[in-house]
């Protein structure tokens, strides 16, 4: 197996523990799909993990993956949780311009961020994300 795809597999099984750790109910997405559609309180969050450690090319193709999930759940935000490495400045505009065309919220998180957006706590806030 892909060492990337393995990475990426490691942070979705995380996931899933924390979800049923906590009894969150969640429908998987499968390989071809976002990762996570989990039911709160306040709606669904969508989520798909991203385990990128360092620079490379699956950050850049994070503007596509957010447009095609877009394109199939009409979604108003959608969280990306995320490795080590953050979105550079580029990208950071790129996923703006994203929000702004779709009108949709685009939260690049880490993996203790996301566990606290789900469980709806306030976040750190940053310039960009």
């Amino acid at each position: 197996m892909n060492p990337i795809n393995k990475s990426g597999q490691k942070l979705e099984h995380e996931m899933s523990l924390f979800l049923e750790t906590n009894s969150i109910p969640y429908d998987g997405g499968g390989s071809s799909c976002i990762d996570f559609k989990i039911r709160t309180d306040t709606g669904i969050v969508y989520l798909d993990c991203t385990n990128q450690n360092v620079g490379g090319s699956v950050m850049e193709k994070l503007p596509h993956k957010i447009w095609k999930y877009w394109n199939k759940f009409k979604f108003n935000e959608v969280v990306i949780t995320r490795g080590r490495e953050k979105p550079n400045k580029v990208l950071n505009e790129h996923i703006k311009w994203l929000e702004d065309i779709l009108n949709i919220k685009v939260y690049v998180l880490s993996f203790n961020e996301s566990k606290k957006f789900i469980l709806d706590k306030p976040l750190q806030t940053n310039e960009f994300f």
